[in-house]
């Protein structure tokens, strides 16, 4: 008995304790019911407390045993997050598993700002970066939700060129155990520019692939006076996300066109022109979990017309672009990026010049500091004009890095080689400073062989049967202030004949500036000089505004003793000039030995003007007027015994022979007019007195010369070439003696 009441002492007791605990259990539930959405804000805050978002607010409106329901969920004032709703389905099996069964969220409004210190998102800024450290670490991402589901979310960022604004509208729906289907739609806007994205995939969380396809406009005015008409970007790609690695292999061309003005007063396409990029690599870009990134793409040739405007001159280029390859990645902090090119050709409208296969290979690395490298080769540089100005060139072109500058060799060359010149230099990228050698090797010019045209074809006329070298060396520097330096151009026995005038055995140095001008006071020494009439012992000093143009500022001949100087700039090259000649101080004997006429001979100076005019292809001299100079001097003429025998059949013949033999003249005018390479009227008028004729009588008298100066100036001169008034005379007395 006492074994029975104790043991339903016990069922009793237990009973007891049962009834409290089920008291006290749904105590607890009507508890946990009644304060549930005050328990759901504390865990939640406790959680966004753990992110380091303190200042967040938000409302719950349900929590249930299915469903939590959160609005006007904000990070707080200014940038930051703010959610209109979010709808969080569960079961206890997914809590289990840490899964939600579906996650809606709507009404997403992100804001920040990007400037000089980065991008910003306010009170979420400490959330990305964590974000940011769990990126980087390793295992497949899991997803928190069966489904998945983002609408009306929108993206604010505040930038120096506006706001730029995105909406996007995503789906992540699990289709089949493990197995997801995501849809995507992307837009962002901006003043001068918008962004059209779409994505269809599928796969698990860790491994998606699908569709992609992008679509980019741009017009109006960017940042640094970039604007454009319009700009079209479209690609359709193939996407895959797989542990973390994203890459977008675009299938088929990757199409851009770009119309209207591209650089602000620099640049202005005459046409659009329409680009296919094509990617060469599986992946085309590839993207690592590590921020890695690979992309290797090229650009098909294009026809294409531009005018670019340098310092305000207009620059016509049209032409087909290069195909172009761009190869470009990022590893361990370290950016390479390479380029090259082959093909084209581009032509310069105003300067007539342009250049055809570009070869080009340059590679960029960026590892805290710039370090470029490269080469160029251009296989031909022509000219445009009916007459080159220079032969088909071709360029060479290395470039690297070196402690904060990049060296440069360039070299020009034609065919043959016999025209080469060499620059080679460095440049600072910190301070835009410079400097460079130049040097064109000799160029030996050789009458049976090189000539002067074979290298500049406009030449052909104006310069023939040339000889002797010539070559440059010469350094420039530049900085912000400008270029300086001086190059010398050496000229050693340079022979040649060109359309106004020949020359033997010029030597010289030309001193240039770092503009191409030639400096003041230039000298050459010529050892003869023949502008239709021969000028020997010459020293000829000119001073050209530049070689390319070789205007004459003014030349100088010591000729018979004195000297002829030009008056005024003049181009010998150019189709019509004129200038005058000054003589001064010239020896009469010496300029009478020129003539060579047997028994003339004389004493004194001359001095005067010579006024050339050179018009269609001929050197006219017009009125020119020379007279004796200082003292009187001495024309004596002694003929020899023929011409004196003739002289003594004619009287008056005979008496003009007898006053030129010993002529004390006071005054020598010679007016000379008509072409210097052809036929010339000379008229001498001679005043004075000869002791020796009647007792000293005053003579004033004018003798006519029609003769070429050419033949004039020349030691063959014969008897009929003398002056015209004594020819006469001989042709008389010729006729009456037949």
């Amino acid at each position: 008995m006492v074994g029975d009441g104790g043991g339903r002492s016990k069922q009793r007791t237990l009973r007891r304790i049962a009834a409290i605990a089920i008291v006290l259990l749904a105590a607890l539930v009507a508890t946990a019911i009644t304060y549930r959405l005050s328990i759901a804000e504390i865990l939640l805050m406790r959680q966004l407390r753990n992110l380091g978002l303190d200042e967040a607010t938000f409302t719950t409106r349900r929590f249930d045993a299915a469903l939590l329901e959160i609005e006007n969920f904000s990070t707080g004032s200014g940038d930051g997050l703010e959610i209109a709703r979010i709808e969080a389905r569960f079961s206890t099996r997914g809590l289990i598993a840490s899964r939600l069964d579906a996650l809606r969220i709507s009404g997403v409004r992100l804001r920040g700002t990007l400037d000089e210190t980065g991008l910003s998102f306010g009170a979420l800024d400490p959330l990305l970066e964590g974000n940011a450290a769990s990126a980087n670490s390793s295992g497949p991402a899991a997803l928190p939700a069966s489904g998945i589901e983002i609408e009306d979310a929108l993206l604010e960022i505040a930038t120096a060129d506006g706001p730029l604004h995105a909406s996007l509208d995503l789906q992540v729906v699990e289709i089949a155990r493990g197995k997801l289907e995501v849809r995507a739609k992307f837009r962002g806007e901006h003043e001068f520019a918008s962004i059209d994205a779409r994505l269809l995939a599928t796969g698990s969380p860790s491994s998606l692939t699908g569709k992609l396809e992008f679509e980019a406009h741009a017009a109006g005015e960017f940042r640094a006076n970039i604007s454009t008409g319009e700009a079209r970007m479209a690609v359709k790609s193939a996407f895959s996300f797989e542990n973390g690695d994203i890459a977008i292999r675009p299938e088929g061309c990757a199409e851009i066109h770009i119309d209207g003005r591209l650089v602000e007063e620099t640049s202005t396409p005459s046409q659009p022109f329409d680009l296919c990029l094509r990617f060469q690599s599986e992946s085309g870009i590839r993207i690592s979990k590590e921020g890695d990134i690979e992309m290797a793409l090229e650009f098909s040739p294009a026809e294409f017309a531009a005018d670019l405007r340098i310092g305000g001159e207009p620059l016509l280029v049209s032409g087909v672009l290069p195909t172009l390859r761009m190869r470009a990645s990022r590893r361990d902090g370290e950016f390479e990026a390479s380029l090259e090119t082959e093909g084209g050709q581009l032509e310069f409208a105003q300067q007539a010049v342009g250049v055809r296969d570009i070869k080009f290979k340059g590679t960029i690395v960026a590892n805290g500091t710039v370090a470029p490298r490269g080469h160029l080769r251009i296989e031909e540089i022509f000219d445009n004009q009916q007459v080159a100005r220079f032969p088909k060139l071709t360029l060479n072109t290395r470039f690297e890095f070196l402690d904060g500058s990049i060296g440069f060799t360039n070299e020009f060359s034609n065919l043959g080689r016999e025209l080469v010149i060499e620059i080679n230099g460095t440049h600072n990228l910190s301070n835009s400073a410079g400097r460079a050698e130049l040097h064109l090797h000799a160029i030996d010019f050789d009458p049976g062989q090189l000539q002067p045209a074979t290298l500049f074809p406009f030449l052909a006329d104006l310069l023939t049967e040339a000889s002797g070298s010539v070559d440059l060396v010469g350094s420039i520097g530049w900085n912000a202030d400008g270029m300086h330096g001086k190059a010398e151009v050496g000229i050693k026995d340079i022979s040649a004949t060109a359309a106004w005038a020949t020359f033997t055995h010029m030597n010289g140095v030309i001193e240039l500036d770092a503009t191409g001008a030639t400096l003041p006071n230039q000298t050459l020494s010529i050892d003869r000089v023949n502008f239709g009439l021969e000028l020997t012992d010459g020293l000829i000093q000119i001073r050209m505004k530049s070689l390319e143009i070789t205007t004459i500022e003014s030349a100088s001949w010591k000729f018979a003793g004195g000297e002829l100087t030009t008056v005024g700039e003049f181009d010998p090259r150019s189709e019509n000039w004129e200038t005058s000649l000054l003589i001064k101080d010239v020896d009469l004997a010496q300029l009478l030995e020129l003539v060579d006429l047997k028994g003339l001979s004389g004493s004194g100076t001359l001095e005067g003007e010579l006024p050339i005019v050179f018009a269609g292809n001929e050197i006219e001299i017009r009125s020119a007027v020379l007279g004796s100079s200082g003292e009187a001097g001495v024309i004596r003429f002694r003929p020899d015994a023929g011409t004196a025998r003739i002289a003594a059949a004619d009287e008056q013949f005979a008496t003009t022979l007898s006053v030129l033999e010993n002529f004390h003249y006071d005054r020598i005018v010679l007016e000379i007019n008509g072409p210097a390479l052809g036929e010339v009227e000379i008229r001498i008028r001679l005043v004075g007195r000869n002791p020796d004729h009647e007792d000293g009588y005053p003579v004033d008298f004018t003798l006519s010369v029609k003769s070429r100066l050419s033949d004039l100036l020349q030691s063959e001169m014969r008897v009929y070439q003398i002056p015209l008034e004594i020819e006469k005379r001989l042709k008389a007395y010729a006729e009456r003696a037949r």
